[in-house]
């Protein structure tokens, strides 16, 4: 589709931090369509790999599992999962506790899609950051591979989340007891320097 292909050729002017989300009209599968004739397995192979081509995370939604109906009644009624909510990876771990929610249209076919990022919850945190000296101290390589090889199951999106999550929380605690000496250090110092400031008075 044009719209596909126009997404394709601009995907590298939007940096690696991005998120697409509206009406595809398209689905991946059958069980994304009640109603209606079913279609063929071909015809969802076009979708599949543009998805595959944009490297896309698909965020999951809460509420109605289809998101357009053409509202009609009884037997002619067909509704489609036809609105998404696709990221880079790099969104889906600035914005880790993003929710996305749709819902039941009055009006329109479609229903109304809430994507929520809460940046300012997200500010208000404490930032963690990777000390460069770390990576040469003993021990902050076998830290990272227990917090990484720690056992996950889930959507790839909830699987790659999780993983760091756990990576950050594993030098967390390995890197406390260096926080504990670095702050006696610190007050041993400035006990010093008060010290010999009150000799030269």
């Amino acid at each position: 589709m044009d719209q596909w292909a126009f997404l394709e050729d601009n995907r590298e002017k939007w940096g690696n931090c991005w998120a697409i989300f509206g009406d595809w009209n398209a689905i991946t599968n059958n069980e994304e369509k009640r109603g209606g004739v079913r279609k063929h397995e071909s015809d969802f192979v076009g979708f599949k790999e543009f998805i595959l081509k944009m490297e896309m995370q698909e965020l999951d939604q809460s509420r109605s599992f289809f998101t357009w109906g053409n509202n009609r009644h009884e037997e002619g009624y067909v509704e489609e999962r036809l609105d998404r909510v696709f990221v880079s990876l790099d969104w889906m771990l600035r914005f880790p506790k993003m929710v996305v929610s749709n819902f039941y249209r009055s009006a329109s076919s479609h229903n109304v899609i809430l994507f929520d990022t809460e940046v300012e919850m997200e500010k208000r945190k404490k930032r963690f950051t990777f000390d460069s000296r770390w990576a040469t101290m003993d021990g902050v390589q076998e830290a990272v591979v227990v917090g990484w090889d720690i056992s996950v199951e889930g959507s790839q999106m909830f699987l790659v989340h999780e993983k760091v999550k756990n990576t950050r929380m594993a030098l967390i605690a390995w890197a406390k007891p260096l926080r504990r000496n670095n702050e006696k250090t610190i007050q041993m110092r400035t006990a010093k320097l008060e010290e010999m400031r009150k000799q030269e008075e």
